[in-house]
């Protein structure tokens, strides 16, 4: 996964975020980019190349909150230990 992801990292200049809004407009950023498993790390523990994308920081925190919830990620920032639970019947982690 190290190769693929400096890879991905060093690609030319024209390497921006993917995230598309539902107008279809592009985000533009090309700078602080990270790379954000779609499926999240933290459900599935692959790094899957195909399962990545790259996202702006910005874009990629609103993905994991979408994912995992805002209260889940604040305490992630904050260095926080949180207990993640995945109920049967959702596929998105909720704090426990």
């Amino acid at each position: 996964m190290t190769s693929r992801r400096n890879d991905l990292l060093r690609q030319p200049p024209t390497l921006q975020c993917t995230f598309v809004d539902e107008r279809g407009r592009r985000c533009p950023e090309r700078r602080r980019l990270e790379l954000d498993h779609v499926e999240g790390f933290a459900r599935t523990g692959k790094h899957a190349v195909d399962a990545l994308r790259v996202l702006c920081r910005m874009h990629n925190q609103g993905a994991a909150e979408k994912m995992y919830g805002r209260t889940f990620m604040e305490a992630k920032r904050k260095g926080q230990l949180v207990p993640v639970r995945v109920p049967p019947s959702r596929s998105s982690p909720e704090p426990a």
